[in-house]
């Protein structure tokens, strides 16, 4: 009799036996251990096949987006290192890869010499599997990744891809990944914590042991609370989004509707605003989201982690599952600057991209694997821009080189600088001078221009199309004209700029002599407005002497000009009598901060920022959102007024958040508004 050997079923499997026949063939031997062991194995797997159990799965679909909607390839690189005993496909050991200086990681392999990746445009985030059962039994648990490859999983698989050879892996070829597993289901006891247990456990793998669910064990008695793998992976995503620094568009180009989405965006300040949307219909339907309809919070945690939790049980996780989900990703989903959407990707898409087989097939499955979109807006792209340049190719002087999307960043500086040659506005994202066009105007006002060459110049552009241009070693004067997608700028000293516009941070190329443009390359660089105080003062002396702060916002006080050195908060700890109507909070500020030093609340680490080495004055200060306030302009609560003169006397000046001053010496004498007052946005 020729059969073949059977997957691993618990104890059943170790007493099959096997012998060759005269031609070389496997021949089961017939004794009577191995009848035993095919009724026991017969009877597990009829038991099994009866066994009701559920069986959910959550993990996250990574990718970046241009402000164009372009999918970026280069996602490649780790947000967080795994606990050394996780199996990789790939055979070099992790010790060996650890001392490598400034090592990045891959989705299971290492940046090295013998390992280049091509066309990685998605990354599979930690999909884990959980079974929920009340007996035990054994399953084989199948999964395909259509388009990817699963580089890192545990417990260790009875099967799967191979290691693909030393050298480039071209994901733009076709590529199906696999992996298989054998495993004992079994519910969870009151060793389950011990069996669980081993060396070099990190957060983010005992974040996902919340649940209650079953344990899963496989040959190598390796125990876990679930199946964990991930990988790289090539694929078009049906959801895909465009933005300008103040708008987001979506577009669901699948067959199937999305069913939720959150916008969420964190500022420099670690701030943040967001939004819970949905459904994205199929087809061609587009949803557009202003950014700026909703103010910064600066008390955002828990609101947010329910409005996440919400979501993502309404997709059909447990809630514990959520929990796990949320805090396993916390850190990287929320707590890095940006603008990032997260959705729900369809299920029928889902099986498509990672079909799933397990048998005995479960009574529920619940599969919610969620979209993670970075998108970058344009004033980002523009930093990209002048950043790159100025490291001119070396990569160890790049800003962000160490940043997990410094190849999609490479990839999107590399596609604006080939746009930039065709004309092509990275703000609208299509060849300039070509198809319909949004209403442009002229971007009037005063701007910092930074280009990668490191030129920084003042540009000022009136409403009447006239412009003038400052340097310290150049001053000209120009007319602004409306193009189509751009403004176009030229100096009476043979040189022109385009700007790209949208926003408070644009993009300028510039070039010199005229003739060259638009030809040729043009030097990069970003234009950032600078925002003038909405009231006069009249006459100043040298210092501001007192000040009152709305309840909404608050005021950061820098040491020295340019907000560097100690910095310390100017809200109520600095009180001196209660407020009236709106204006909760008063504070006296004589000569500085001389006489308040006890009452000083300091930002940082007081260990760290000594307030007794102070000065007797401060130099530059900025005005921030407080708490979450929700204030109305025109109240009072979200807005600082400075005063030239102790107990809020003399001549004053009115500022909101964002406004910033970054050299309060430059407030002379008789100067009616201060020469160097700007928004940072």
């Amino acid at each position: 009799m020729t059969c073949k050997k059977p997957v691993f079923t618990g104890e059943a499997s170790e007493r099959s036996s096997f012998a060759t026949d005269s031609t070389g063939k496997m021949t089961c031997m017939k004794t009577p251990l191995l009848s035993a062991a095919i009724v026991v194995l017969t009877g597990i797997l009829s038991q099994a096949s009866a066994q009701e159990y559920v069986l959910h799965e959550w993990g996250t679909f990574t990718a970046v987006i241009g402000s164009d909607g372009t999918h970026l390839d280069g996602v490649h690189l780790e947000d967080a290192p795994l606990p050394e005993f996780v199996y990789e496909l790939d055979d070099t050991p992790k010790l060996q890869r650890a001392g490598v200086p400034e090592q990045r990681f891959t989705k299971g392999r290492a940046i090295d010499p013998a390992r280049q990746f091509v066309g990685v445009n998605v990354r599979l985030e930690t999909p884990v599997l959980y079974f929920y059962t009340d007996e035990s039994f054994d399953a084989q648990v199948d999964v395909g990744f259509r388009g990817g490859s699963i580089g890192q999983w545990f417990p260790q698989r009875s099967g799967g891809e191979a290691p693909a050879p030393a050298g480039q892996l071209d994901f733009n070829q076709p590529r199906d990944g696999s992996i298989r597993w054998n495993v004992l289901v079994e519910p969870a006891t009151d060793d389950a914590a011990q069996r669980v247990f081993r060396s070099g456990e990190l957060p983010c793998w005992l974040y996902p042991r919340y649940p209650d669910s079953a344990l899963v064990t496989n040959a190598q008695n390796e125990t876990e609370k679930y199946l964990f793998y991930r990988g790289l992976g090539r694929m078009e995503l049906p959801v895909t989004f465009t933005a300008t620094d103040t708008q987001l568009v979506a577009s669901n180009t699948g067959k199937h509707a999305v069913p939720q989405w959150l916008v969420f965006d964190l500022n420099e300040n670690r701030q943040a605003r967001w939004s819970v949307r949905g459904p994205l219909r199929p087809g061609t339907t587009s949803s557009s989201v202003n950014l700026d309809s909703q103010p910064y919070n600066a008390d955002w945690k828990q609101e947010l982690y329910a409005d996440g939790v919400k979501m993502l049980m309404d997709a059909g996780l447990f809630r514990k599952e959520a929990d796990a989900m949320l805090q396993t990703w916390w850190a990287s989903y929320f707590e890095t600057p940006g603008l990032r959407v997260f959705w729900i990707v369809p299920r029928a898409q889902v099986d498509r991209v990672l079909p799933l087989q397990v048998s005995p097939e479960p009574k529920q499955t619940e599969r919610v694997i969620v979209g993670r979109s970075e998108i970058l807006r344009p004033s980002f792209e523009a930093k990209l821009v002048a950043g790159f340049a100025a490291a001119d190719g070396r990569e160890m002087t790049n800003r962000w080189r160490n940043d997990r999307f410094f190849p999609a960043y490479d990839a999107r500086v590399r596609q604006i600088k080939r746009t930039a040659g065709s004309q092509r506005s990275i703000v609208q994202g299509r060849p300039v001078g070509t198809g319909p066009t949004t209403s442009i105007t002229l971007p009037v006002g005063k701007w910092t221009v930074v280009f990668a060459n490191g030129v920084v110049q003042t540009t000022q552009i009136h409403a009447d199309g006239t412009a003038t241009v400052t340097q310290s070693a150049r001053s000209a004067a120009g007319t602004a004209t409306v193009k189509d997608g751009f403004v176009e700028i030229r100096y009476d000293d043979d040189r022109a700029e385009r700007w790209m516009v949208g926003g408070d941070t644009l993009t300028v190329q510039h070039w010199h002599p005229i003739r060259d443009m638009p030809d040729k390359p043009a030097v990069l660089g970003t234009a950032e407005r600078i925002r003038m105080p909405p009231h006069k003062t009249s006459t100043w002396d040298d210092r501001i002497s007192s000040a009152r702060v709305g309840a909404n916002v608050r005021v950061i006080a820098y040491e020295h000009r340019g907000f560097r050195g100690r910095s310390v908060e100017l809200v109520g700890s600095l009180a001196q009598k209660p407020g009236k109507g709106n204006y909760a909070l008063l504070l006296n500020v004589v000569d500085g901060l001389q006489d308040s030093r006890t009452q000083k609340s300091p930002t940082q680490n007081p260990e760290t920022h000594p307030l007794e080495s102070w000065n007797d004055s401060f130099s530059a200060l900025k005005v921030v959102a407080i708490e979450g306030a929700k204030g109305e302009n025109g109240d009072g609560s979200d807005e600082v007024l400075l005063y030239e003169n102790s107990h809020f006397q003399g001549a004053s000046m009115r500022l909101r958040v964002g406004d910033q001053i970054p050299d309060l010496s430059r407030l002379r004498p008789n100067q009616t508004r201060p020469t160097e007052l700007s928004r940072r946005q």
